[in-house]
């Protein structure tokens, strides 16, 4: 069974009397078999100088497996048969009026708008071994104003276990949202978000897509938008590992030219004890790559449904389209609501989409765009 635990923390410093957040890790003990094999538990640490993860105090590996091993038995972790540790399911979210995330070191919009143009700039393929999108890029959810709060599970979807999200990096990027929206929200990658002194509630990333998956008609399975399409022209468009397509070159093979570039592919597995998931991961962007013609169609991320009104989302900022008065006005709408709900301020930042691979993308905090400060 893989086991997945680890604790984070964000460092403000002063740099150059400039306040600047140090991604450190304070402690990662994982045990996982996202590669093929087991992996081993160790210590972890993220240089915040070059990016780099080191392995660090082996001799606390058995201890921290042990230790790992008896908080799972006593805090009522739940699995999924056949699959790794899941945070417990969603329950009634807590009161805005009891701490909250983001209750002191505040960041400012211009901190926040700096860590986004970073973690769009890497090109890390991994996050130790495990999938770059938990600790790199911009995963993002486009969104419109409607009958309930934006950052909320759509109610009325047909996939009740997943939401849909993007995932926008310099060589994963893409030229427009889904649906043509123009605002939406961008979620904490989970190794920033996953120390309990955080406060944040936990979200799982499930799948990844190489492309727009029509999730809506996925409903089989775990009925978490993973699954196979059920309008699909062609065969086998579940789970790329249930499969044995990993590479790039495997799923070229099998879905390079087919007639429903939406429906019809398979996605891979990102869930916490997903085989290959890492390499898995990077195999989307390098399928990007070969159909350049499809540049403009969005990847798609199912994340694990959280509940409604979660005050504790790790929500990083809202967002809009530069250029675009609509999603300016709905952004800073979102902005004040989520204001009001939860008690927590978070940045609108103004976003400019890549125009070609591996083109720039900008993000900018204008104290203009803000609703509420």
């Amino acid at each position: 069974m893989a086991f997945f635990v680890s604790g984070r923390a964000w460092n403000v410093r002063k740099r150059a009397g400039v306040a600047y957040i140090e991604r450190g890790i304070a402690a990662s003990f994982v045990v996982a078999n996202h590669e093929a094999g087991a992996r081993s538990p160790g210590f972890w640490t993220l240089n915040d100088k070059d990016d780099v993860m080191d392995a660090r105090r082996p001799l606390l590996r058995l201890a921290a497996v042990l230790l790992l091993a008896g908080l799972a038995a006593c805090s009522g972790l739940k699995t999924r048969p056949g699959e790794g540790a899941y945070p417990p399911p969603p329950v009634a979210a807590p009161s805005a009026a009891s701490s909250m995330p983001g209750d002191t070191g505040r960041l400012s919009g211009s901190d926040v708008a700096r860590h986004l143009q970073e973690r769009y700039n890497e090109n890390r393929a991994t996050c130790d071994r495990l999938p770059a999108v938990l600790c790199s890029g911009i995963l993002l959810r486009a969104t419109v104003r409607g009958a309930y709060y934006v950052w909320n599970p759509r109610p009325t979807a047909p996939i009740r276990n997943g939401v849909s999200f993007s995932w926008l990096r310099k060589d994963s990027g893409f030229s427009a949202l889904a649906f043509g929206y123009t605002n939406g929200f961008i979620v904490l990658p989970y190794f920033y978000a996953d120390a309990p002194s955080d406060g944040y509630t936990q979200l799982t990333v499930l799948c990844i897509f190489p492309f727009d998956a029509d999730t809506h008609n996925r409903t089989g399975g775990r009925n978490d938008g993973c699954g196979a399409n059920t309008t699909a022209t062609v065969a086998n468009t579940g789970p790329c590992q249930d499969q044995g397509i990993v590479t790039a070159s495997q799923w070229m093979a099998r879905f390079g030219n087919v007639p429903n570039r939406y429906t019809d592919q398979c996605g891979f597995a990102l869930h916490p004890s997903a085989t290959s998931a890492s390499a898995a991961f990077q195999a989307q962007a390098d399928i990007r790559s070969q159909l350049p013609r499809y540049f403009s169609l969005q990847n798609e991320v199912m994340v694990g449904t959280w509940a409604q009104n979660d005050a504790r989302l790790p929500l990083e900022a809202f967002f809009y389209m530069a250029g675009s008065q609509t999603g300016k006005s709905e952004a800073g709408q979102n902005q004040a609501d989520f204001k009001s709900m939860t008690g927590r301020w978070v940045p609108v930042i103004r976003m400019t989409l890549p125009s070609r691979a591996g083109g720039a993308a900008a993000f900018v905090y204008d104290a203009a765009d803000q609703q509420v400060r």
